[in-house]
């Protein structure tokens, strides 16, 4: 008589207990797509805001109908929105690389800044943005 009791009480109990881990399992998986989503939406705005910065900065670079002085002003106006959309971006990095990354993407626009270097600072550049975005694709 006490078994099928006993068989009642063990069967309920790993139910209860699969539907814990269930509902836990559901809410994980379903963190980790809003995640996901969440990051490639953020990195697909940063390489936006960066690439239209950089193509901005290359003109004024090159615009001679301004003085030098006023160009590198230009230059820093307009990487200071990207810069600081990469103060967003870190939140959705792992604290690891959160520090690596707001260096790159502060080295990307120094160097862009400096005209010491000529041409060769482009190729500088799409490296810095390699790390990016190898970085970006790392999480996605």
């Amino acid at each position: 008589m006490a078994l099928p009791i006993l068989v009642a009480m063990v069967a309920g109990l790993f139910s209860i207990l699969g539907s814990f881990a269930g509902a836990f399992l559901a809410r994980r998986t379903y963190y980790e797509q809003w995640l996901r989503q969440g990051r490639s939406e953020v990195f697909a705005t940063f390489i936006s805001k960066l690439t239209e910065a950089r193509t901005k900065a290359t003109e004024a670079i090159y615009d001679n109908s301004i003085p030098e002085q006023k160009r590198n002003i230009r230059v820093t106006e307009l990487y200071t929105p990207v810069l600081d959309y990469a103060k967003i971006v870190r939140l959705y990095l792992p604290a690891g690389k959160r520090d690596v990354f707001e260096q790159t993407a502060k080295e990307y626009w120094s160097i862009h800044a400096s005209t010491a270097s000529g041409q060769q600072r482009y190729t500088t550049m799409d490296a810095k943005l390699g790390i990016i975005l190898a970085m970006f694709e790392e999480l996605l």
